[in-house]
């Protein structure tokens, strides 16, 4: 669970930097633009924050702690946008761990926030505007930390059903010292089935990334590390039961959370913190066989230099289309140094080929993301350099463009290594090919 800090500074509303695309040399266009949208003021408190898109209104929902934002209006041109803050009572007041979702058919966005054992939840059909909130928001069994929260399809001729007018499974994932357990609703997250394990000690570590289903009611839950290997457990009948499934070849390193996401036909594309020497660099694996079997991993980022990633977080759209953000730096060496002087920014890549090629654009070329050390070691972080937490979030809109929510911890000329912020923004790609082929030029800058 993480410490949290407050820094207040005045941020001007069109602080919005405009990330000119590099590609690799395979692809001499660039492949996509992203432009920076801050909140208006860096009061909030955003690390580790969560995003979502309600793809019938265009609302893009986001949690920065405390705060539920619709935000809307998005002005390439200017940098700016609309934040409106619509928070649930019960989801505003006290929380150890912040995770919102936004379910792509549906457009229910459930906000959760850890009390240990379990944790509050409220969703909301309106953007905001009207909440149901669930004291219980977990499964009997539950544990109580690093929770997520997740969507999907009932798998056809599975064993489960849903028992109201919600027509989607709703999942709840949180983990101990030695386990993951999960939960299933199937009430729309009124109520959770007791939690089963969907894993143990034995096979993998505890921590985990965010939970992922593809369109056949396939659920994904990425654990840390599976011995020195990227693994993931996969639940094929919604919750009840999960397998782990280990990516050959693979070798970690420490970003923290690995991500998961499948695309239409569920292709899935699963991201990690690959280990080059002491370098931690992002690395990616495809599979088109729910797990048993996985293409040959490979890094990104290389085409820029990269050498060591904190975060990294992954979306889907078209069976062939994927997109992976993470926070990286050019600096190699061991990153959790006091002494780590890397200078970091969001990094996205993308494919348009089912993992063949990969091309890789600095979101954020122009600001820093932080500069020097981005602790990720939880509660043993006594220095200041947790202001980021533990991930960051990515979603995708009704026509493919890709969304990245990060914290910003760099504020223009305040940007060194003493600077500590965590400031709401998005990185909202402005123009190239989305994650939907459908949409091919139908935006940009």
């Amino acid at each position: 669970m993480p410490t949290r800090r407050r820094v207040i500074i005045a941020l001007g509303a069109g602080a919005a930097i405009l990330a000119v695309a590099t590609s690799s040399p395979a692809s001499p266009r660039p492949v996509a633009q992203f432009r920076t949208f801050a909140h208006p003021s860096a009061t909030r408190d955003a690390g580790e924050p969560t995003i979502g898109v309600n793809r019938e209104t265009g609302a893009v929902m986001y949690q920065a702690y405390l705060d539920t934002f619709a935000v809307t209006g998005f002005n390439n041109r200017t940098g700016e946008a609309t934040w409106k803050t619509s928070n649930a009572i019960l989801t505003s007041q006290v929380s150890l761990d912040p995770i919102l979702t936004t379910d792509y058919e549906t457009g229910r966005t459930f906000v959760s926030q850890l009390t240990l054992a379990c944790s509050l939840m409220a969703y909301t059909d309106d953007d905001g505007a009207s909440w149901q909130e669930v004291p219980d928001g977990c499964g009997a069994g539950s544990f109580f930390d690093h929770q997520t929260v997740g969507t999907g399809a009932f798998v056809a001729g599975g064993p489960l059903r849903p028992v109201t007018s919600y027509p989607r499974a709703v999942y709840y994932c949180a983990q101990s010292t030695g386990s993951a357990n999960c939960s299933t609703s199937l009430d729309g997250g009124l109520s959770f089935l007791p939690a089963v394990s969907a894993w143990t000690l034995a096979t993998c570590t505890a921590i985990h990334g965010h939970l992922a289903s593809a369109p056949d009611g396939t659920v994904y839950l990425p654990p840390r590390r599976c011995g020195q290997q990227a693994g993931v457990a996969v639940s094929e009948d919604n919750g009840l039961s999960w397998n782990v499934r280990k990516v050959p070849d693979s070798l970690l390193g420490d970003a923290k959370d690995p991500a998961i996401a499948a695309g239409r036909d569920g292709t899935a594309y699963y991201s990690w913190g690959g280990r080059d020497g002491v370098d931690t660099v992002p690395h990616v694996a495809v599979t088109r066989d729910r797990g048993r079997t996985w293409s040959t991993p490979v890094p990104l980022g290389t085409e820029h230099g990269v050498r060591n990633t904190a975060f990294i977080s992954a979306v889907a759209g078209d069976g062939d289309r994927a997109a992976i953000a993470f926070v990286g730096t050019t600096t190699g060496g061991p990153n959790q140094l006091a002494t780590f002087d890397g200078v970091w920014r969001l990094y996205v890549a993308l494919t348009y080929d089912r993992g063949a090629t990969w091309h890789t654009v600095v979101a954020t070329p122009d600001s820093p993301v932080q500069v020097g050390k981005i602790c990720t070691g939880g509660i043993g972080c006594s220095d200041g350099t947790r202001n980021l937490l533990d991930f960051i979030g990515m979603t995708i809109d009704e026509q493919g463009r890709v969304l990245v929510a990060f914290a910003d911890g760099c504020l223009e000329a305040m940007c060194d290594s003493r600077a500590r912020f965590d400031a709401p923004a998005i990185a909202r790609q402005s123009s190239g090919r989305g994650l939907y082929r459908a949409y091919d030029g139908a935006f940009r800058g």
